[in-house]
């Protein structure tokens, strides 16, 4: 399901910052889209070390895609909590994903988010352990080395019997799905995606059965999902139950 927001419709509003049970919340943003007055809004809801952390980037480009990210979660946070931005609270893990400052609260929110190109999108659940991912296809990723990197060696013998024009896509939709479960688990790089064992013999792609790796021998919902030309995205989120998918565009009128 995909849902369009506008900022007239309180009644739509209201509706599309209510979550279920039932349902994991997408949000998608273009940074391409955005003016420099509302990346100026976002700048200024940011806490004093986020606003550290985004000076430590050495290239513009990446500091400004941090204040973006890191600006519009606080925006969508704070439209679920009805709350300011810049009250927000964050606290984070040992390998440094964000969490939020829970009060005491009947349903609290579990959040994730990804970058990557022009693209950055989120995922809101009732549930904790969600993550998302997101991958602008390249070529140029797809060499043996890197595959050896991501893929088990089961998975290289179904991925290289793959006719090659079609090894692009299957590479990138491997790499989100176990980037995803990754992000879930809150280990960020230091999991070795080698431990996770998928079945890409057939769509969609799932868990492998024959798994080993603890943290993945339980019932996991993992979605697929696509935006736009050029990249792939997955969700996941530790439960035995299935999940509705809510799609949404992120547009500066969401917030005024």
């Amino acid at each position: 399901m995909t849902l369009n927001i506008k900022a007239s419709n309180k009644n739509a509003r209201e509706a599309a910052f209510h979550l279920s049970l039932d349902s994991i919340q997408l949000w998608h943003a273009d940074v391409c889209q955005l003016s420099a007055s509302f990346y100026q809004r976002l700048l200024n809801s940011l806490s004093p070390d986020e606003n550290e952390r985004a000076a430590s980037f050495k290239l513009e480009e990446d500091q400004s895609v941090f204040v973006i990210a890191r600006g519009i979660l606080r925006h969508l946070l704070a439209a679920y909590l009805k709350q300011s931005p810049s009250d927000i609270d964050f606290t984070y893990n040992v390998y440094g994903k964000p969490h939020l400052t829970q009060s005491k609260q009947d349903n609290p929110i579990y959040f994730n988010l990804s970058h990557s190109n022009d693209m950055i999108v989120y995922a809101f659940s009732l549930k904790k352990f969600i993550g998302i991912d997101i991958e602008y296809m390249k070529a140029d990723i797809v060499e043996p080395g890197v595959v050896q990197q991501v893929l088990s060696e089961k998975e290289q013998k179904v991925f290289y019997s793959k006719p090659i024009e079609k090894q692009l896509l299957s590479f990138f939709r491997i790499w989100v799905c176990k980037e995803s479960l990754i992000k879930a688990l809150g280990h960020g790089f230091s999991y070795s995606p080698l431990k996770i064992e998928l079945d890409i013999s057939k769509d969609p792609i799932s868990l492998s059965n024959k798994g080993k790796d603890k943290p993945f021998a339980q019932k996991w919902f993992l979605k697929e999902f696509s935006l736009t030309c050029g990249y792939v995205g997955a969700v996941a989120l530790k439960t035995r139950q299935h999940k509705n998918l809510i799609h949404s565009w992120i547009t500066e009128d969401l917030f005024y």
